[in-house]
């Protein structure tokens, strides 16, 4: 997590057209409090590098416990909010359908909440 904070940060401050005019624990807290929002550029796996972090899951004797989960999200296209709010009886198994109507959200008062989807499609 904090390679990636520092990534964000480096990427903000490199990128930005102020990187002359501040200095970087200035821009670093700027975007931590939320005044600058820095969009990073995003990048799917391929194909290929999806089956290849699937063989490892299923092979590896700490991470085959993943397994299951990651392949349901790469095959189904769920938020992994939406993934996580799953109950049993979101299974449709006779019509082959995952009912997706709710997802499991972490609040900033640390609670567990079920909120909508953020799309009306699920």
């Amino acid at each position: 997590m904090g390679n990636r904070i520092a990534e964000i940060l480096w990427y903000g401050y490199t990128e930005s057209r102020i990187c002359d005019k501040i200095r970087p624990a200035s821009l670093a807290l700027l975007i931590l409090k939320g005044e600058i929002s820095i969009s990073l550029p995003v990048a799917a796996i391929t194909r290929k590098q999806e089956c290849e972090l699937l063989k490892f899951l299923k092979e590896d004797k700490h991470f085959c416990r993943y397994y299951d989960a990651i392949y349901i999200l790469f095959n189904t296209g769920l938020r992994i909010s939406e993934f996580c709010g799953l109950t049993f009886s979101d299974l449709e198994f006779d019509q082959k359908r995952i009912k997706v109507d709710h997802q499991l959200q972490w609040t900033s008062q640390m609670q567990y909440v079920i909120q909508e989807p953020k799309t009306e499609s699920g």
